[in-house]
């Protein structure tokens, strides 16, 4: 009998917790990509070794898994302490060579497996990054920010039920959120949102939430057409995303969002790749929690705000 999708990528979870990158990779098929580019086990594995290096309590806590067909969504607390000095470069290149700091670091991230024959095919994955630098004192933040809070309660494994009446129905919401914003009517995006909605684990509003979106309206020109919708998928109470768009600076943000990395500073006038993963609960029709996952230190490396990394 062929393993299920969840219990291979629980098993990648598990050696990735016992720090056995040889254990990890079995899960991986040999070819596997990485959002939708070329990545593979031993690279992988190389990266994994990095990582332990760095951080050698480093742990990934599974805090929600969602089962869609030969798709699994991960949410993961990832945490650990600054001991090692790295040589890949990982984290925009913001640690290889650089002394341990000796600082924890605890942020979230989310991975979306998808697997063919028993095996993960590709993964989209993104962690808070610059949250996890900033944890550590390697980048500064150009503003005080609300950093994400963590999760209370145990893990949830939900049932992975897509079929009934009211996936259907979070789905079309959140799908015309995604289309308001890349029409630029971000009046009509806030419409799904509860009044005491929940972001990235704090409470929040519907006048907060008119203010991030005016930041992306004000920041941001996108360069592509559609709304950047890689994957979206509706599961019990829950609406996932992917997306990627290519977006150029065309603003002063006034309102620190994205990790702060623009919060005030003229534009650039560059495009980048905006990648991002959403997570938003539902419930009547409205979302009452959202966390994210943004790669906010690729976008500051393509804006020349960081250094590329080296080779």
């Amino acid at each position: 009998m062929q393993t299920a999708p969840v219990e291979i990528v629980r098993g990648y979870y598990d050696a990735f917790n016992a720090h056995a990158p040889d254990r990890a990779v079995r899960r991986l098929a040999p070819s596997m990509t990485e959002w939708g580019k070329p990545f593979g086990r031993a690279r992988t594995a190389e990266a994994l070794a990095d990582i332990f290096t760095l951080f050698p309590d480093a742990r990934l806590d599974v805090r929600e898994v969602v089962p869609h067909g030969d798709d699994v969504v991960v949410m993961a607390a990832c945490s650990g302490t600054h001991r090692g000095v790295g040589r890949l470069p990982l984290y925009g290149g913001r640690t290889a060579g650089v002394p341990p700091t000796g600082r924890r670091f605890s942020v979230l991230r989310i991975d979306w497996w998808s697997l063919k024959d028993g095996l993960v095919a590709d993964r989209v994955g993104l962690g808070d990054d610059a949250s996890l630098l900033m944890q550590l004192g390697l980048i500064p933040a150009r503003t005080p920010f609300d950093l994400p809070v963590g999760f209370d309660g145990p893990p949830v494994v939900h049932r992975g039920i897509a079929t009934e009446p009211r996936q259907a129905r979070n789905l079309a919401l959140m799908q015309g959120n995604q289309d308001a914003q890349a029409r630029g009517d971000f009046d009509e995006a806030v419409k799904v949102f509860a009044p005491d909605t929940s972001n990235h684990g704090r409470a929040s509003s519907l006048d907060r939430l008119k203010l991030i979106y005016g930041a992306i309206r004000d920041s941001y020109t996108r360069v592509d057409g559609g709304t950047g919708l890689l994957k979206m998928v509706a599961v019990d109470d829950g609406v996932i995303a992917s997306t990627e768009r290519l977006v150029r600076h065309t603003g002063v943000m006034r309102f620190p969002i994205d990790s702060g990395f623009l919060f005030e500073l003229p534009p650039t006038g560059r495009t980048f790749v905006q990648r991002q993963i959403h997570w938003w609960t539902l419930e009547d029709g409205l979302v009452v929690s959202h966390r994210a996952c943004r790669d906010d230190v690729g976008m500051a490396i393509q804006l020349g705000l960081l250094p590329p990394p080296p080779a």
